[in-house]
């Protein structure tokens, strides 16, 4: 798996830049990995596990802060598998304004439509809850207009219960998902408390 990127790379993922607005999206540069899903989906635990960093994502969940798509650089600078880890906003809040829901839609759709450096979308799944319809919707934007490959990760499996419930949760996913030709499978499990399944 992807183990502790952070303590495999020996350097701790640094903050590059945040952007809030199309125009402040920085010029493209690493190979970049980009994460999303819905607002309370447990996207911190996973950034820290994914980058053996606690604190890294800075990512609240008031609306306000929560509207633009921060860059982290992970790995050595100079070293040629370093890549940009790009922190999306949640989609499906209810807090935010209707003006806000529309900032995030066009910031967020036209970096995925426009972005040629993204290499794969990983797309958090609330493991005790399965697909909603904004996790839908955005599956069928990868597939239909970003057209980019993306990994569906079931977070907090932990509290999902069971293994036998994770496993309906996921065969349940992955069914709604059959026409599916970017997704790469399996689906991806973690557990924020025990870091189950990412290493």
């Amino acid at each position: 798996g992807m183990g502790h990127l952070g303590s495999a790379y020996g350097v701790r993922p640094r903050f590059l830049a945040a952007a809030s607005t199309e125009e402040s999206i920085p010029p493209e540069g690493r190979p970049e990995v980009a994460v999303i899903g819905r607002s309370n989906v447990g996207k911190s635990s996973l950034l820290n596990v994914l980058t053996g960093t606690a604190g890294l994502s800075r990512v609240s969940d008031k609306p306000g802060r929560t509207t633009q798509l921060t860059w982290f650089e992970v790995g050595r600078r100079s070293s040629a598998d370093s890549f940009w880890l790009v922190d999306m906003p949640g989609y499906g809040f209810a807090l935010a304004s209707e003006a806000a829901v529309e900032a995030w839609a066009r910031l967020s759709a036209a970096y995925l439509r426009k972005r040629s450096t993204i290499k794969l979308v990983l797309v958090l799944v609330d493991a005790r809850v399965g697909l909603k319809p904004s996790d839908v919707q955005m599956l069928q934007f990868l597939e239909a207009e970003a057209r980019l490959p993306y990994l569906v990760v079931l977070t907090k499996a932990d509290a999902a219960g069971p293994p036998q419930r994770i496993a309906q949760v996921a065969a349940l996913v992955q069914s709604g998902l059959k026409s599916a030709r970017r997704q790469l499978r399996p689906l991806a499990l973690v557990s924020s408390q025990r870091k189950a399944g990412v290493d």
